[in-house]
C-alpha cells in the first residue's frame, strides 16, 4: 500500500477503535456475562491452589472447585486472563468490572477485524476491498453490538478470524514459524469454544491436498502438521485447566457435551416456542438471514456461487492458485459447522449466536462476490 492508502486505513481503524472506547461503558450486563466470569474465578482458583495459593485472595476462594462447576468443559482462554487482570488492578466495584470486561471484549474484536482485513488484502491485493470487508463488520448490527458484552461468542470469532489469518499465511509460506504462530492461535479459538476443533480439521486437509498436489514435499508437509498439531496440543491443553487431569478423556467430554448441550428450554421461532434440542434444519440460515443486511448476504450468495463454479470447472481439482485454495477453505469453514450443527440436531438458542465464529468466512464470501 502506498503512503495515501495507508493513511486511509489507518484512519478508518482509529476512528473505529476511539468509537469503541468512547462507547463502550454504554452497555449493560448481559445475561451470561456472570456465568461467563464466574468460569474464569474458578480456573483461577483451580490453578492458583495448585501452584501459588499463597496469592489467591479471599474472593477467588469463595469460588465454587473446579471439579464440582457444571460448566468446567468451557474453555477458558478469555475469561481467566480477564480474572487476572481484574485483580491486579483492584477492580472491585462490579460497575468497573464489566466496564473493563466490555473493553477488552471490544479490543479482541477489533484484533479479529484487523484479521479480516488482513485476510483480505493479502488474497485479493486490493485495499478497497479489504476496507469492505471491515465496513460489513462494522455495519453487522448484531456483531458490532455484541462485540462489547459477549465474551463467549464474539471473542470466538475474533480469535476464529485471527486463526485463518495464521492459517492463511501457514498455508501459503509453511515455515516453523508459520506452524507455531497458527497452532498458538488455533488453540485460543479451541480454547474459547471446543468447535474451534473445525480449524484443525481444515489445516490437516489443506496440507495433505497440496501434498498431494505437488505444492508442498511430503516431508515438508508432514514435518509442518507435526509442528502444527503438536503446538496447539500442547496449548489447547495448557489453556485449558479441565483438561490437565485427563487430556484425551476430557476434550472427548467437551466435545460431546457441545454436541448435546445442556440446555432444556425452548426458543421462540417462527411465531411458535420449539424446544432446543428440536429445532427444524432451517433454524440457523434463517437466523442469519433475518439479522445480516440482505445486500451482504446476497454478496456472499454470489461469493458462494462463484467458488463452487470455479471448485467444478477446475483445471486442478481442487484449486489451481493460491487464492482458490483459500477461498475453498473459507467456504468450507462458513458452510461445515452450519451442515454439522443441523445433521446432530445441536442445542441453539438466543438466536445464532452459537454460530459466529462462520462469519469471518461469510464476510470473505461476500467480498469475493463484491470483487
Amino acid at each position: 500500500m502506498n503512503y495515501k492508502t495507508t493513511l486511509i486505513v489507518i484512519t478508518l481503524f482509529a476512528a473505529y477503535f476511539i468509537l469503541g472506547l468512547m462507547i463502550h461503558s454504554d452497555y449493560g450486563v448481559s445475561w451470561d456475562e456472570p456465568i461467563s466470569r464466574e468460569n474464569g474465578r474458578v480456573n483461577v482458583k483451580y490453578i492458583g491452589e495448585k501452584f501459588a495459593p499463597f496469592l489467591l485472595t479471599k474472593d477467588i476462594q469463595l469460588a465454587p472447585d473446579l471439579h464440582h462447576w457444571v460448566d468446567k468443559d468451557y474453555g477458558v482462554a478469555f475469561e481467566t486472563p480477564m480474572v487476572v487482570f481484574e485483580q491486579l488492578l483492584n477492580l472491585e466495584d462490579s460497575k468497573e468490572i464489566y466496564a473493563f470486561r466490555h473493553l477488552a471484549t471490544f479490543i479482541v474484536s477489533f484484533l479479529g477485524v484487523v484479521a479480516i482485513f488482513a485476510i483480505s488484502n493479502r488474497i485479493y491485493g486490493d485495499y478497497r476491498l479489504a476496507i469492505l470487508a471491515v465496513l460489513i463488520m462494522i455495519f453487522s448490527p448484531r456483531m458490532f453490538a455484541e462485540s462489547f458484552y459477549n465474551s463467549k461468542d464474539i471473542v470466538f470469532m475474533a480469535f476464529t478470524a485471527m486463526a485463518m489469518y495464521s492459517l492463511t499465511i501457514f498455508l501459503i509460506r509453511p515455515s516453523l514459524q508459520s506452524a507455531i504462530i497458527h497452532g498458538l492461535f488455533s488453540a485460543l479459538a479451541i480454547d474459547v469454544r471446543i468447535m474451534g476443533v473445525v480449524l484443525v480439521a481444515c489445516t490437516l486437509v489443506a496440507i495433505v491436498f497440496r501434498a498431494g498436489k505437488q505444492e508442498i514435499a511430503p516431508g515438508k508437509a508432514m514435518l509442518m502438521v507435526m509442528i502444527y498439531t503438536t503446538t496447539c496440543s500442547v496449548l489447547v491443553v495448557a489453556m485449558f485447566p479441565f483438561l490437565w487431569d485427563d487430556p484425551f478423556g476430557n476434550l472427548t467430554i467437551a466435545l460431546n457435551n457441545m454436541s448435546n448441550f445442556r440446555w432444556p428450554g425452548a426458543v421462540f421461532y417462527l411465531g411458535d416456542f420449539i424446544p432446543a434440542d428440536d429445532l427444524p434444519w432451517h433454524y440457523i440460515p434463517v437466523w442469519i438471514l433475518i439479522t445480516t443486511p440482505p445486500l451482504f448476504s446476497m454478496l456472499m450468495f454470489v461469493g458462494v456461487f462463484q467458488t463452487i463454479r470455479q471448485l467444478v470447472t477446475s483445471k486442478s481439482f481442487p484449486w489451481t492458485d493460491d487464492r482458490q485454495m483459500l477461498e475453498l477453505i473459507f467456504l468450507c469453514l462458513l458452510v461445515a459447522p452450519i451442515v454439522t450443527v443441523i445433521m446432530l440436531s445441536s442445542v441453539m438458542y438466543d438466536g445464532w449466536r452459537q454460530m459466529y465464529f462462520v462469519y469471518p468466512a461469510f464476510i470473505l464470501m461476500a467480498i469475493k462476490g463484491a470483487g
